[in-house]
């Protein structure tokens, strides 16, 4: 509960996000969209969009946040919950529509090999990695968001291309 007070923006910013995220990954027509979440947590992110059809696969190495996530999870929600470090996926390549790894980055140590995972396992045509700093720069993580964008695409490599990465400043 202290975790999910910590980390939660108001219901109707949560759901603007949950918007966002679902247009950014974007539906096909009659197809259930695999997303993965790196460092889930308790599902603040995959959750939502896991109620709006999406087949959710949450991935933390927390036993206890994953149990929290569990407790959440209601009947007919598509989600899978599993325990894993997030530098080493137990996924096939190329197997998410899209992955996302949420304000995790700055709690791991060798982030860039999560960020070479996250890209292993999205589909090369038509998926997404999407990453989400928030407030990782302010912890003296990562610099300033521009350098992170940059050192995201010297992570991933020439496996993926950019469609287009964006910086926002709400300070």
């Amino acid at each position: 509960e202290f975790y999910d007070l910590t980390r939660e923006i108001d219901p109707v910013a949560r759901r603007q996000a949950t918007i966002i995220l679902d247009d950014l990954i974007g539906r096909r027509l009659g197809a259930i969209p695999s997303i993965c979440e790196v460092g889930s947590g308790t599902g603040l992110v995959s959750l939502p969009l896991s109620r709006l059809g999406y087949q959710a696969t949450c991935v933390d190495l927390s036993l206890q946040m994953l149990l929290k996530l569990r407790g959440k999870v209601s009947a007919g929600d598509r989600v899978a919950v599993v325990r894993a470090d997030g530098r080493a996926l137990p996924f096939s390549d190329e197997c998410f529509d899209a992955v996302l790894a949420s304000q995790v980055l700055h709690v791991v140590p060798k982030w860039r090999e999560l960020l070479a995972e996250c890209a292993r396992v999205t589909k090369l045509r038509g998926g997404r990695v999407i990453v989400d700093l928030a407030n990782e720069p302010d912890t003296g993580w990562g610099g300033l968001p521009a350098e992170v964008v940059d050192m995201f695409w010297d992570s991933v490599g020439s496996r993926m291309r950019p469609i287009g990465a964006s910086v926002w400043d709400d300070g």
